[in-house]
């Protein structure tokens, strides 16, 4: 196993970038150059971890596939994609210090809790990023940090007689366009809570008004 950055094109390509300086990048030119059967496997295992609570990852996903070495001039284009669909400074050392290799995707899963599902690849590359992912660790420091009294009013709200009795700690463990997640300790059990939105946030300036609109808003 090596480690990687893994990147989405603006038509939903995947990529993974590999630094030279590195064991992930010997270890995949190797791999990727030593045969020249195109099908070289690879795994990329994903795991989705919260920007508050890192000892709580929310999901895991595993996208399995080939890999395939791009000359440099591919990778140049590739990089320029890359950074039209998400800006990253990694992807400047790209012909470098850093090299791309692209990942034909055959299979994916996706694990939240106990529960393992199938996604389908063409779904996976047509779906749209979550509007409001590069912006998550600055709201949920923000909810947790300033509005902490009116985020345990939201877990009240959402608990039954017994457990808000005992609630100890109220802690943000995630907001995507849909809404928020709360991770919950009572005197039983771990909670996790789902604060739903009205409607899918379309970005993050329309953020104010999905929160203003969830019964005991801490915005008001």
């Amino acid at each position: 196993m090596v480690r990687v950055r893994s990147y989405v094109g603006t038509n939903g390509d995947l990529f993974v970038l590999a630094d030279e300086r590195t064991q992930a990048r010997r270890a995949l030119h190797e791999l990727v150059h030593r045969t020249d059967d195109l099908d070289v496997p690879g795994l990329l295992d994903l795991l989705d971890v919260p920007p508050v609570r890192t000892d709580l990852p929310r999901a895991r996903s595993c996208v399995a596939g080939w890999v395939e070495a791009l000359r440099e001039t591919e990778q140049r284009d590739a990089a320029v994609d890359l950074a039209a669909a998400r800006p990253a400074a990694d992807l400047l050392s790209v012909g470098d210090t850093a090299t791309l290799y692209r990942l034909h995707v055959a299979e994916i899963s996706l694990t939240t809790g106990d529960t393992t599902y199938d996604v389908d690849v063409d779904e996976f590359c047509a779906v749209e990023p979550d509007p409001l992912y590069e912006s998550e660790h600055e709201v949920t420091d923000h909810l947790q940090r300033y509005h902490y009294d009116e985020l345990t009013q939201w877990a009240l709200h959402r608990l039954d007689a017994d457990e808000r009795r005992t609630l100890r700690q109220v802690t943000i463990s995630g907001v995507d366009r849909y809404g928020l997640d709360l991770s919950c300790v009572t005197a039983t059990r771990h909670a996790r809570l789902r604060v739903a939105f009205s409607v899918p946030v379309p970005d993050e300036d329309a953020l104010g008004d999905a929160l203003r609109a969830l019964d005991h808003c801490p915005c008001e």
